[in-house]
């Protein structure tokens, strides 16, 4: 185990790695500085780390002082726990001290994870919010504003992505049959035609079974309306009808994944019968129009 001692002011905090970002919000909060882990460096913080092993010795000697608390932190939980299916070859450069930074250890997992030969498999997601004025009145954000803010709340979500720590396969470690093939995970927010919605990008190396994309549709779902929903009360952005705040789900609180066949353009849906009844009878065989589960969409390199 990795253990990390921070002190300020006659106070100390400690962390067990791997941890979480509310933890670590508690851990600033004790020491009486703001709840961000980007604000401050290692060495401000006084940091000092222990470890057990001697896999986990090489980890932390990668870690400089001048890095902030954020990066060491994502670092450290990265090496841990990095993408199953090239694990063992990072752990081996690990355990042999061929790293001479964290940035080092990062480029060359970034190199194995982003191979143009993995197959992409996308989800989709509804995303809505609402208006607080000045007044305390409540309203629905309107398709028109969600799109004027549409970089603030990329941004939210890339906020809220990098508060796991973990590289993202880690949230599907739990998914059987899948940990071994996921490269990559990741969370953006697209416009399309005038409306905003959530994607989800999955890189792996084989194909996923129908059972395992229905397996992730479901923890995805579940990733957005609970680990993800909870930090993401914490966003908000004033505008001059008042404060916008996010939520990863339907209007009417639904988060069940979309069909990405809603956001097919004309020309392709005339090329296909998307009518009630064809669509209700590839429901029940669990199917869309181009065979595949719904709410995923999957492309060869």
């Amino acid at each position: 185990m990795i253990t990390l001692t921070m002190e300020r002011l006659d106070h100390a905090v400690v962390l067990k790695l791997p941890t979480d970002h509310e933890h670590v919000m508690v851990a600033l909060w004790r020491l009486g500085l703001n709840r961000d882990p980007h604000m401050y460096t290692l060495g401000e913080l006084s940091a000092v780390f222990s470890y057990d092993t001697p896999e986990e010795h090489q980890m932390v000697r990668l870690i400089d002082m001048n890095n902030s608390l954020h990066f060491a932190l994502c670092s450290l939980h990265e090496m841990l726990a990095p993408p199953v299916p090239y694990a063992q070859q990072l752990r081996k450069k690990l355990q042999s001290g061929s790293y001479r930074s964290a940035k080092d250890f990062y480029y060359d997992m970034e190199s194995l994870v982003f191979d143009p030969k993995h197959m992409m498999t996308y989800f989709y997601f509804p995303v809505s919010g609402e208006v607080v004025a000045k007044d305390g009145s409540v309203t629905k954000a309107d398709d028109e504003m969600l799109c004027d803010y549409h970089k603030m709340i990329e941004f939210a979500m890339y906020t809220v992505q990098s508060q796991t720590y973990f590289w993202e396969t880690e949230l599907f470690s739990d998914v059987k049959g899948v940990p071994e093939k996921l490269a990559f995970a990741g969370w953006s927010i697209e416009e399309m035609d005038g409306v905003l919605f959530g994607e989800v990008l999955l890189m792996h190396l084989e194909p996923f079974t129908n059972e395992e994309l229905e397996d992730l549709a479901e923890k995805i779902e579940q990733i957005n309306s609970i680990d993800f929903a909870i930090r993401m009360k914490h966003w908000s952005v004033l505008t001059d009808a008042g404060l916008l705040h996010l939520y990863l789900c339907s209007e009417d609180g639904d988060y069940s994944l979309i069909d990405p066949d809603d956001f097919l353009d004309d020309e392709e849906e005339a090329d296909m019968c998307l009518c009630p009844h064809c669509r209700k009878k590839m429901a029940e065989q669990g199917l869309t129009a181009d065979g595949v589960p719904p709410a995923s969409r999957t492309e060869a390199p």
